[in-house]
């Protein structure tokens, strides 16, 4: 047993530690001789949120937060282990490689000597590989309090030999961040452990192997410029300093926004998946693991499921109303909503929010979970049931941010081969000023390419309204389910009228003209099949229809699943090229 765990293995009742077990390394596998820190504040605290005061040890016990306002203090790579990882086996790499003065920059020895007396750790990271409720990964843990967790020549080096290694056994890896950014002790040489630890990220996402990123207390500069934003799912922690420049460093511009270097203003900007909190982040971690090796392991053995039995009977069950009756029902607010299907189609669904690139759209949203134990990637049009939800929701007409998102969801699912599922209810696209200068039809237009040759099956649910352009967008499917009372079409009734006509009032009889009905779909080869609504004219409770739906999903995820990626793809195009043929 190392001497790290012997020392927290004595003072876990003391520390509310759990009691870890560390297996000998190989020789090029060398365990960690880190510690926690000698003096513990024993003295009452301030929370500097809350100002509420209470004693060390209360806080350690509750990892680190305030149990008051849920702040949440820094943590350092020792609690952080601790709090993360299985009791089980760890291994830990790589102690051997330690920080030295490159460059013979002034007093750098005597730092790094005096923080190693100080607090018996020797780098500003801990690498190794262990397990996340038995799910084994392979990780890199920051710790702020080695010159602020900056990483110089030898984290960059202990970070790449870890992924180099979870690469080499197709293992995950999860890093978690707290670094000023690139030790300036180092010169450029700590500037190009950017580009090297990123270089070796892009070889381990070749092989299709997943990268969690964990942005906590402070994440900024070179760190955040490199391998911590460019994971497959990036969480940050509640309240934690997140940006490119730091703190010091923003001051110099003009800065009018107080808050903007938070986990919150990166999560409403489009930078990161999810803000989790510390007590729910292990469990967080392992079920995005769980979701990606299920599909991988369901992809590498051919997949055998039981279908569920269907009792929706489909396309026999229209009942005679008119074009204009189905428009209305269709935008009622009294119909199940993405909420519903989230809440109750989908185990597990973690959201997973924002573009990577300026916003998190609200009027879609997008995340992983299991549908009958088979993981699937959903994509739901969000529109709320009240005037207030729906402002958030700007009434389900998606922005260009959002077809973004579901770009970058999709193509996370086509990396790890899971099927796309969409949710469609939209009025139609964000047609504003805003969405225009965000480049609305560029978005759409990508999201359609991307849809046509997205190498995993893709399954379109028509809801409630499927409204042109933004509809299609997520439209572009191998199979098209449309529920009885739903509608898509090129226009609203509304807006082709008063086109066309120049009278909106002649909205009911345009929707005759427009064929936009479920019916009228199916025999132009629109949609693929109707899912009822009604039986004998009584409306089915929502329940009811929401497990038909799940039922119907589930079989024909199963059954496309099946099909061999190729001929998915060539089928998809073949039915894309015969719409609309005039010969």
């Amino acid at each position: 047993m190392s001497e790290w765990f012997q020392i927290i293995n004595n003072r876990k009742k003391y520390l509310g530690l759990r009691e870890f077990s560390v297996s000998s390394a190989s020789k090029e596998q060398n365990t960690s001789t880190v510690q926690l820190d000698k003096e513990v504040n024993h003295n009452s605290i301030n929370c500097p949120n809350c100002n509420k005061k209470f004693n060390y040890l209360q806080l350690i016990k509750n990892n680190k937060v305030c149990n008051h306002c849920n702040y949440h203090f820094r943590m350092n790579a020792v609690e952080r282990i601790n709090l993360i990882f299985d009791k089980k086996e760890l291994v830990l790499f790589d102690e051997d490689i330690i920080s030295r003065n490159l460059i013979g920059f002034p007093g750098y020895d005597n730092k790094l000597k005096k923080l190693k007396e100080e607090l018996d750790i020797n780098e500003a990271v801990i690498t190794g590989k262990g397990k996340i409720l038995d799910n084994e990964v392979y990780f890199g843990v920051m710790d702020y309090r080695f010159i602020m967790g900056s990483m110089g020549a030898a984290v960059g080096e202990r970070l790449t030999r870890m992924i180099e290694r979870a690469t080499k056994e197709d293992k995950p890896i999860v890093i978690f961040s707290a670094s000023g950014g690139a030790r300036m002790q180092e010169g450029i040489i700590s500037l190009y452990q950017m580009a090297k630890v990123v270089s070796a990220i892009e070889d381990h996402n070749r092989k299709g192997l997943m990268y969690i990123s964990i942005l906590t207390d402070p994440t900024t500069g070179g760190v955040m410029a490199s391998f911590a934003s460019i994971a497959d799912v990036i969480i940050a922690e509640p309240n934690a300093t997140i940006g490119f420049a730091g703190k010091r460093v923003s001051k110099n511009f003009n800065n009018t926004i107080s808050d903007f270097q938070t986990s919150e203003f990166h999560l409403e900007s489009g930078h990161v998946d999810i803000l989790c909190e510390r007590r729910k982040l292990r469990n967080t971690i392992a079920d995005i693991i769980e979701v990606y090796i299920e599909s991988v392991r369901d992809n590498k053995s051919k997949l055998t499921v039981e279908v569920s039995e269907d009792k929706n009977i489909s396309n026999n069950a229209l009942i005679n109303i008119s074009a204009w009756e189905r428009v209305k029902l269709a935008r009622s607010p009294n119909r199940p909503n993405f909420e519903d299907y989230k809440n109750n189609i989908f185990d597990n669904f973690i959201e997973l929010h924002g573009d990577r690139i300026s916003m998190d759209d609200k009027s879609i949203v997008t995340g992983i979970g299991t549908v009958n134990g088979i993981p699937v990637t959903a994509i739901l049009s969000a529109k709320g049931k009240n005037l207030d939800e729906n402002i958030i929701r700007n009434f389900g007409m998606i922005k260009p941010e959002g077809y973004r998102k579901v770009i970058r969801v999709a193509k996370l699912s086509e990396k790890f081969g899971i099927p796309v599922v969409c949710f469609i209810d939209t009025p139609g696209a964000d047609g504003g000023i805003e969405a225009e200068k965000m480049g609305q039809a560029s978005a759409i237009a990508n999201c359609i390419k991307e849809f046509t040759k997205l190498a995993v099956p893709i399954i379109s649910i028509i809801t409630g309204e499927g409204g042109s352009g933004g509809a299609l967008a997520i439209g572009v499917a191998d199979w098209m389910f449309m529920l009885e009372n739903s509608i898509y079409s090129i226009i609203s009734p509304e807006g082709c009228a008063s086109i066309l006509f120049r009278d909106s009032s002649r909205a009911k009889e345009i929707a005759e003209y427009l064929k936009l009905t479920a019916d009228e779909l199916l025999k132009l080869n629109i949609v693929n099949e109707i899912i009822a609504e009604r039986k004998s004219g009584i409306n089915i409770e929502k329940e009811v229809l929401i497990n038909d739906i799940k039922t119907k999903l589930f079989n024909k995820v199963v059954e496309l699943l099946q099909s061999d990626i190729n001929t998915l793809l060539t089928k998809r195009l073949e039915n894309l090229r015969k719409k609309g043929i005039l010969i």
